[in-house]
Protein backbone atom coordinates (compact mmCIF):
# COMPACT_ATOMS: atom_id res chain seq x y z
CA UNK A 1 0.00 0.00 0.00
CA UNK A 2 1.61 3.38 -1.10
CA UNK A 3 2.30 5.60 2.13
CA UNK A 4 0.47 9.30 1.46
CA UNK A 5 3.20 12.31 1.10
CA UNK A 6 3.35 15.38 3.99
CA UNK A 7 1.00 17.07 1.20
CA UNK A 8 -1.84 14.36 0.76
CA UNK A 9 -2.02 14.18 4.48
CA UNK A 10 -2.09 17.93 5.07
CA UNK A 11 -4.66 18.08 2.17
CA UNK A 12 -6.78 15.37 3.92
CA UNK A 13 -6.79 16.96 7.03
CA UNK A 14 -8.62 20.03 5.31
CA UNK A 15 -10.57 18.35 3.02
CA UNK A 16 -13.93 17.33 2.95
CA UNK A 17 -16.86 20.28 4.93
CA UNK A 18 -13.83 22.86 5.81
CA UNK A 19 -14.84 25.06 8.17
CA UNK A 20 -11.96 27.81 8.68
CA UNK A 21 -13.87 28.82 12.24
CA UNK A 22 -12.52 25.71 13.59
CA UNK A 23 -8.89 25.63 13.63
CA UNK A 24 -6.81 28.54 15.18
CA UNK A 25 -4.58 30.66 13.60
CA UNK A 26 -1.44 29.28 14.69
CA UNK A 27 -2.52 26.03 12.97
CA UNK A 28 -3.46 27.63 10.01
CA UNK A 29 0.44 28.95 9.87
CA UNK A 30 1.83 25.93 10.33
CA UNK A 31 -0.71 24.06 7.32
CA UNK A 32 0.54 27.23 5.55
CA UNK A 33 4.73 26.82 6.25
CA UNK A 34 3.96 23.18 5.27
CA UNK A 35 2.63 24.10 2.09
CA UNK A 36 5.07 26.50 1.21
CA UNK A 37 7.97 24.18 1.78
CA UNK A 38 6.43 21.52 -0.65
CA UNK A 39 5.72 24.36 -3.07
CA UNK A 40 2.08 22.81 -3.27
CA UNK A 41 0.73 25.64 -5.25
CA UNK A 42 -2.74 23.83 -6.39
CA UNK A 43 -3.28 23.31 -2.36
CA UNK A 44 -2.35 26.31 -1.54
CA UNK A 45 -4.30 28.09 -3.85
CA UNK A 46 -7.40 26.01 -2.40
CA UNK A 47 -6.44 26.70 1.37
CA UNK A 48 -6.10 30.65 0.47
CA UNK A 49 -9.88 30.28 -1.15
CA UNK A 50 -11.45 29.62 2.17
CA UNK A 51 -9.82 32.21 4.29
CA UNK A 52 -11.25 35.71 4.34
CA UNK A 53 -9.25 38.84 3.11
CA UNK A 54 -8.24 39.69 7.00
CA UNK A 55 -6.64 36.11 7.29
CA UNK A 56 -4.88 35.89 4.14
CA UNK A 57 -3.29 39.39 5.18
CA UNK A 58 -2.52 38.06 8.89
CA UNK A 59 -0.97 34.94 7.53
CA UNK A 60 1.45 36.41 4.61
CA UNK A 61 2.45 39.19 7.05
CA UNK A 62 4.23 35.76 9.17
CA UNK A 63 6.12 34.77 6.41
CA UNK A 64 9.37 36.24 5.13
CA UNK A 65 9.46 38.31 1.68
CA UNK A 66 10.73 35.43 -0.78
CA UNK A 67 7.59 33.51 0.90
CA UNK A 68 5.08 35.94 0.71
CA UNK A 69 5.70 36.23 -2.85
CA UNK A 70 5.18 32.64 -3.66
CA UNK A 71 1.78 33.11 -1.43
CA UNK A 72 0.51 36.08 -2.59
CA UNK A 73 0.99 34.37 -6.32
CA UNK A 74 -1.19 32.11 -5.20
CA UNK A 75 -4.01 34.38 -3.75
CA UNK A 76 -7.48 33.74 -5.54
CA UNK A 77 -7.61 37.50 -8.06
CA UNK A 78 -11.22 38.64 -6.92
CA UNK A 79 -9.53 39.01 -3.44
CA UNK A 80 -6.28 40.20 -3.70
CA UNK A 81 -7.58 44.26 -3.28
CA UNK A 82 -9.31 43.81 -0.01
CA UNK A 83 -5.71 41.64 0.96
CA UNK A 84 -3.90 44.36 -0.05
CA UNK A 85 -5.74 46.82 1.78
CA UNK A 86 -5.51 44.94 4.94
CA UNK A 87 -1.55 44.65 4.32
CA UNK A 88 0.47 47.00 6.83
CA UNK A 89 2.78 49.15 4.41
CA UNK A 90 5.75 47.06 5.01
CA UNK A 91 4.15 43.58 3.36
CA UNK A 92 2.52 45.24 0.85
CA UNK A 93 5.00 47.38 -0.60
CA UNK A 94 7.25 44.69 -2.21
CA UNK A 95 3.89 42.88 -3.20
CA UNK A 96 3.25 45.91 -5.38
CA UNK A 97 6.54 46.57 -7.09
CA UNK A 98 5.63 44.61 -9.95
CA UNK A 99 1.80 44.79 -10.39
CA UNK A 100 0.55 47.71 -13.07
CA UNK A 101 -1.72 50.16 -12.88
CA UNK A 102 -4.05 48.22 -14.68
CA UNK A 103 -3.65 45.74 -12.28
CA UNK A 104 -4.08 47.38 -9.38
CA UNK A 105 -7.60 49.23 -11.16
CA UNK A 106 -8.84 46.01 -11.43
CA UNK A 107 -8.17 45.11 -8.02
CA UNK A 108 -9.81 47.59 -6.28
CA UNK A 109 -12.65 48.51 -8.22
CA UNK A 110 -14.84 47.00 -6.14
CA UNK A 111 -13.66 48.57 -2.98
CA UNK A 112 -14.45 51.45 -0.97
CA UNK A 113 -12.59 54.50 -0.59
CA UNK A 114 -11.29 53.65 2.73
CA UNK A 115 -9.70 50.26 1.04
CA UNK A 116 -8.22 52.48 -2.25
CA UNK A 117 -6.68 54.68 -0.20
CA UNK A 118 -4.72 52.20 1.63
CA UNK A 119 -3.37 50.67 -1.19
CA UNK A 120 -2.85 53.78 -2.74
CA UNK A 121 -0.29 54.73 -0.38
CA UNK A 122 2.20 52.43 -1.47
CA UNK A 123 2.48 53.12 -5.10
CA UNK A 124 4.54 55.73 -6.95
CA UNK A 125 2.74 59.09 -8.16
CA UNK A 126 2.48 57.94 -11.59
CA UNK A 127 0.48 54.93 -10.49
CA UNK A 128 -1.75 56.51 -8.28
CA UNK A 129 -2.26 58.79 -10.72
CA UNK A 130 -3.31 56.57 -13.50
CA UNK A 131 -5.58 54.23 -10.87
CA UNK A 132 -7.32 57.71 -9.65
CA UNK A 133 -8.02 58.65 -13.24
CA UNK A 134 -10.30 55.33 -13.30
CA UNK A 135 -12.22 56.03 -10.03
CA UNK A 136 -15.64 57.58 -10.27
CA UNK A 137 -15.28 61.14 -9.16
CA UNK A 138 -17.54 60.73 -5.55
CA UNK A 139 -14.89 57.68 -5.01
CA UNK A 140 -11.64 60.25 -6.23
CA UNK A 141 -13.07 62.99 -3.98
CA UNK A 142 -13.31 60.58 -0.90
CA UNK A 143 -9.93 58.91 -1.73
CA UNK A 144 -8.33 62.34 -1.40
CA UNK A 145 -10.08 63.42 1.03
CA UNK A 146 -8.90 60.62 3.16
CA UNK A 147 -5.53 61.34 1.98
CA UNK A 148 -5.42 64.91 3.73
CA UNK A 149 -4.98 62.92 6.90
CA UNK A 150 -1.81 61.74 8.96
CA UNK A 151 -2.03 57.85 9.51
CA UNK A 152 -2.49 58.40 13.28
CA UNK A 153 -5.58 60.62 12.89
CA UNK A 154 -8.95 59.20 12.95
CA UNK A 155 -9.63 60.59 9.73
CA UNK A 156 -7.74 57.90 8.26
CA UNK A 157 -9.54 55.16 9.31
CA UNK A 158 -13.16 56.93 9.00
CA UNK A 159 -15.70 55.74 6.32
CA UNK A 160 -16.40 58.85 4.43
CA UNK A 161 -19.69 57.16 2.20
CA UNK A 162 -22.02 58.40 5.01
CA UNK A 163 -25.61 57.93 5.09
CA UNK A 164 -27.60 61.62 6.15
CA UNK A 165 -30.76 63.45 6.06
CA UNK A 166 -31.41 66.78 6.58
CA UNK A 167 -32.99 68.32 9.69
CA UNK A 168 -35.47 70.19 7.85
CA UNK A 169 -37.56 67.53 5.77
CA UNK A 170 -40.79 65.31 7.02
CA UNK A 171 -40.62 61.79 8.09
CA UNK A 172 -42.07 60.78 4.68
CA UNK A 173 -39.83 62.14 2.86
CA UNK A 174 -37.51 60.06 4.24
CA UNK A 175 -39.33 56.69 4.31
CA UNK A 176 -39.96 57.45 0.68
CA UNK A 177 -35.78 58.37 0.02
CA UNK A 178 -34.87 54.78 1.60
CA UNK A 179 -37.62 53.05 -0.01
CA UNK A 180 -36.53 54.15 -3.12
CA UNK A 181 -32.44 53.17 -2.36
CA UNK A 182 -33.06 50.34 0.04
CA UNK A 183 -29.41 48.91 -0.38
CA UNK A 184 -28.08 52.39 1.80
CA UNK A 185 -29.11 50.91 5.05
CA UNK A 186 -27.55 47.08 6.37
CA UNK A 187 -29.70 45.00 9.50
CA UNK A 188 -27.09 46.83 11.67
CA UNK A 189 -28.54 49.87 11.14
CA UNK A 190 -30.35 51.66 13.51
CA UNK A 191 -30.00 55.56 13.37
CA UNK A 192 -29.59 57.90 10.14
CA UNK A 193 -26.87 61.21 10.96
CA UNK A 194 -28.60 64.64 10.77
CA UNK A 195 -27.33 67.50 9.06
CA UNK A 196 -28.22 71.02 8.34
CA UNK A 197 -27.90 73.37 5.35
CA UNK A 198 -24.63 73.63 6.05
CA UNK A 199 -23.91 70.15 6.74
CA UNK A 200 -23.29 70.69 10.62
CA UNK A 201 -23.75 67.59 12.08
CA UNK A 202 -27.54 68.20 14.47
CA UNK A 203 -26.98 64.10 15.82
CA UNK A 204 -29.73 61.23 15.35
CA UNK A 205 -32.38 59.66 14.03
CA UNK A 206 -33.41 56.31 15.11
CA UNK A 207 -35.30 54.00 13.07
CA UNK A 208 -37.54 53.54 15.62
CA UNK A 209 -38.60 57.44 15.62
CA UNK A 210 -38.43 57.09 11.92
CA UNK A 211 -41.17 54.14 12.03
CA UNK A 212 -43.67 54.86 14.86
CA UNK A 213 -44.17 58.73 14.89
CA UNK A 214 -46.54 60.86 12.40
CA UNK A 215 -45.16 60.88 8.96
CA UNK A 216 -45.65 64.46 8.72
CA UNK A 217 -43.55 65.00 11.56
CA UNK A 218 -40.33 67.21 11.17
CA UNK A 219 -36.46 65.33 11.30
CA UNK A 220 -35.85 68.27 13.87
CA UNK A 221 -38.41 67.58 16.40
CA UNK A 222 -36.74 63.98 17.32
CA UNK A 223 -33.30 64.60 16.91
CA UNK A 224 -31.39 62.37 19.30
CA UNK A 225 -27.66 63.03 20.79
CA UNK A 226 -24.40 61.98 19.38
CA UNK A 227 -21.17 61.26 20.70
CA UNK A 228 -19.02 62.63 18.08
CA UNK A 229 -14.95 62.16 17.67
CA UNK A 230 -13.24 64.63 15.59
CA UNK A 231 -11.73 64.09 12.65
CA UNK A 232 -7.89 64.92 13.90
CA UNK A 233 -8.14 62.66 17.15
CA UNK A 234 -5.22 60.06 17.69
CA UNK A 235 -6.54 57.11 16.63
CA UNK A 236 -6.04 55.18 19.93
CA UNK A 237 -7.72 57.76 21.56
CA UNK A 238 -11.37 57.48 19.51
CA UNK A 239 -10.75 53.77 20.66
CA UNK A 240 -10.62 54.71 24.49
CA UNK A 241 -14.05 56.13 23.72
CA UNK A 242 -15.56 53.33 21.54
CA UNK A 243 -14.64 51.12 24.93
CA UNK A 244 -16.10 53.87 27.17
CA UNK A 245 -19.17 54.61 25.91
CA UNK A 246 -19.27 51.09 24.78
CA UNK A 247 -20.65 52.16 21.09
CA UNK A 248 -20.48 50.51 17.93
CA UNK A 249 -20.30 54.04 15.64
CA UNK A 250 -19.82 57.76 15.86
CA UNK A 251 -19.89 60.30 13.51
CA UNK A 252 -16.85 62.20 13.05
CA UNK A 253 -16.74 66.04 12.82
CA UNK A 254 -13.61 68.49 11.22
CA UNK A 255 -12.87 71.01 13.64
CA UNK A 256 -15.89 73.24 12.09
CA UNK A 257 -18.55 70.96 13.46
CA UNK A 258 -19.10 69.50 9.51
CA UNK A 259 -20.12 66.43 9.32
CA UNK A 260 -17.42 64.32 7.12
CA UNK A 261 -17.46 60.42 8.05
CA UNK A 262 -18.63 57.72 10.08
CA UNK A 263 -15.92 56.06 12.35
CA UNK A 264 -17.25 52.27 12.93
CA UNK A 265 -16.54 49.89 15.96
CA UNK A 266 -15.36 47.16 13.20
CA UNK A 267 -12.59 49.57 12.11
CA UNK A 268 -11.40 50.21 16.04
CA UNK A 269 -11.44 46.36 16.34
CA UNK A 270 -9.21 46.36 13.60
CA UNK A 271 -6.55 48.13 15.39
CA UNK A 272 -7.12 46.82 18.73
CA UNK A 273 -6.55 43.06 16.81
CA UNK A 274 -3.43 44.92 14.94
CA UNK A 275 -2.07 45.77 18.06
CA UNK A 276 -2.45 42.07 19.43
CA UNK A 277 -0.83 40.16 16.50
CA UNK A 278 2.05 42.91 16.36
CA UNK A 279 2.39 41.73 20.29
CA UNK A 280 2.20 38.38 19.67
CA UNK A 281 4.54 38.20 16.53
CA UNK A 282 6.96 39.91 18.62
CA UNK A 283 6.81 37.68 21.32
CA UNK A 284 6.99 34.78 18.57
CA UNK A 285 10.06 36.22 17.66
CA UNK A 286 8.73 36.76 14.01
CA UNK A 287 9.49 40.16 12.80
CA UNK A 288 7.45 42.18 10.22
CA UNK A 289 9.27 42.49 6.82
CA UNK A 290 7.97 45.22 5.85
CA UNK A 291 -23.24 61.39 0.29
CA UNK A 292 -27.07 60.87 -0.71
CA UNK A 293 -29.51 63.23 0.73
CA UNK A 294 -33.01 62.88 0.47
CA UNK A 295 -34.78 66.09 -1.60
CA UNK A 296 -35.62 68.85 0.53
Amino acid sequence: MPTPTPNQERTAMLSGDYNSAEYSAEYKLLYLQGLVADKAYEAITEFLEKQSEYEIANLLESFPTQNRLLIWAQVPEHIKGEVLAELDVDTRQPLMENISSQEISLFTQDLDAQDISEILDTVTESVRTSVMATLDEETRVQVNKLDTYADWEVGSYMDPDIIQIRDDIYLADVQEWLRENDDLLDDESQELLVVDQSQQLLGLLSLVDLIKHKQNTLVSELIDTAITINDRLDIQDAAAIFRSEDIRFAPVINSHGELVGQLNGEDIMEIIQDDVDSTMKNLAGVSKMKSCLPPS
